[in-house]
């Protein structure tokens, strides 16, 4: 798919919407900017078969704010998967366990 299948999208949800295309690819925050943002994520990411860097890189968001705001995820899941993330991340730096050092 290309950039233009993204460009449909946002002109679609504009005309359903009543939001000017330049306001949904905005920082506006009013309830109809952020819903029509919200739904254009939203089905970018169910139909444009870009990745979430991708739709977060056009859309001039990065890929957390294209998880949250299109509803694929809730923040408490996005949290726990960073948090798990950042666990691993330290286990796979930590010295090896040497035995018990005691006082």
């Amino acid at each position: 798919q290309t950039f233009s299948s993204v460009s449909a999208i946002v002109h679609r949800i504009a005309r359903a919407t009543g939001v000017l295309p330049a306001q949904i690819m905005g920082n506006g925050r009013s309830r109809d900017v952020t819903f029509a943002r919200q739904a254009v994520m939203y089905w970018t990411a169910r139909r444009s078969g870009r990745s979430l860097v991708e739709i977060g890189h056009i859309l001039q968001r990065d890929h957390t704010s294209v998880l949250l705001e299109s509803g694929l995820m809730s923040e408490s899941e996005l949290l726990r998967q960073e948090a798990e993330a950042d666990l691993n991340d330290l286990n796979a730096r930590a010295i090896p366990y040497q035995g018990c050092l005691a006082p």
